[in-house]
Parts: C-alpha cells; structure tokens; sequence
C-alpha cells in the first residue's frame, strides 16, 4: 500500500479512544494491526489483521484520472515467479559506422509470472479514498 494509507491507518482509533495499531513493544492485545517497523519509508512495516503489510511510495495516491483512490495490493506472493537475467554488454561498431562511432549497450531480461491469476488482487473502490494530509 501507498506510505500515507498505511500512516493514516497508524493515526485512527477504536470507539473508546485507543489506537487501532499498536507497537509491538506494548504486547499488542486484540489489536487490529501491529507497527514493526516505525517511521519505515518503504518494505515491510507491520501487520494489518495478521496479514503482512509492505509499502512503497511508488504505488499511486490517485488511481485514475477521475478517481482519488488508493488501490492496495493484496497477494499470495509466494505463488509468483520473478524470473530476471544478469546484465548484458555489448558493443555495436557496426551502427554509427558512417562517422566512426561505436554504440554501447547494456540490457537486461526480467519476467513476472503468477501461478494463479487471483493470486495477487487490487483492492479499490471509495474504501480506498486515499486520506489527505499523510
């Protein structure tokens, strides 16, 4: 999820006043989620309802032109395969040949694959209204 969902999470309270996620220094009982990882920019921060909540800046705060959605990523990422190649060089003497100049390159090869096609889902809707001032 997007760092300001997550803060803005951080930030709100049960009926009685007490904060829906707690650290995990206070020995967190029934809560709804668990800090891990306080003031982390990005990766793994804590929990959400036992399931584990990563971040990262670059998902977007507003999903579409007409939207002000914050989709949130849900997955079972062990079901997906990240296939990626080591850097590749080559030089291209070949190319700018008219003006005695070489190209240089260096490319690489990644591919994402997903076991089941529900294995990662995007969680949206006017639920995912992403808050203002996080």
């Amino acid at each position: 999820m997007n760092p300001s969902v997550w803060y803005w999470l951080q930030s709100q309270t049960d009926s009685s006043g007490r904060p829906l996620v707690v650290p995990t220094g206070a020995g967190p009982f029934n809560a709804a989620g668990v800090v891990s990882a306080a003031g982390g920019s990005a990766g793994l921060v804590g929990t959400a309802a036992g399931v584990p909540v990563y971040i990262d800046a670059t998902l977007p705060k507003n999903y579409g032109a007409a939207t002000n959605q914050s989709p949130i990523l849900v997955g079972k990422f062990s079901d997906s395969y990240l296939f990626e190649s080591g850097p590749k060089t080559r030089v291209l003497p070949d190319v700018l040949s008219a003006n005695l100049t070489v190209r240089f390159q260096v490319y690489g090869y990644a591919a994402l694959a997903h076991r089941f096609d529900k294995s990662v889902s995007a969680i949206t809707g006017t639920g995912t209204v992403a808050p203002s001032g996080f």
